[in-house]
């Protein structure tokens, strides 16, 4: 049996949206206000690492003859790849903790 649980947005990302949504979707399942305490309290600490590790920048120091436009060009398409990426592997992230919210609440729903 699958369930689903509407998730903020990319864009939406504070802690306070994030719990809200998790304990609307968990609520809204039917499950236990213990059973959802267990999820929160499991899954937050892993979103808060999940940020913070994406989150981080990315610095290269190399020499080359490229012109100073040549590496301000190779700098943003990097920028922009890597962002894109962050994005991708956020929000498979966001999926798999989602998942650990539904069983740790399976786990703990009596």
């Amino acid at each position: 049996m699958s369930k689903v649980i509407d998730f903020p947005s990319a864009s939406v990302r504070n802690d306070a949206e994030i719990e809200r949504g998790l304990r609307e979707g968990l609520a809204g399942h039917g499950f236990s206000s213990d059973a959802i305490e267990a999820a929160i309290s499991s899954t937050m600490p892993l979103f808060q690492e999940s940020k913070s590790t994406i989150g981080q920048n990315l610095q290269v120091s190399f020499t080359s003859s490229l012109t100073d436009e040549q590496v301000k060009e190779i700098e943003s398409h990097l920028s922009s790849v890597l962002q894109k990426h962050q994005l991708e592997v956020s929000s498979f992230i966001q999926k798999l903790i989602v998942k650990i919210a539904l069983l740790e609440a399976c786990a703990n729903d009596f």
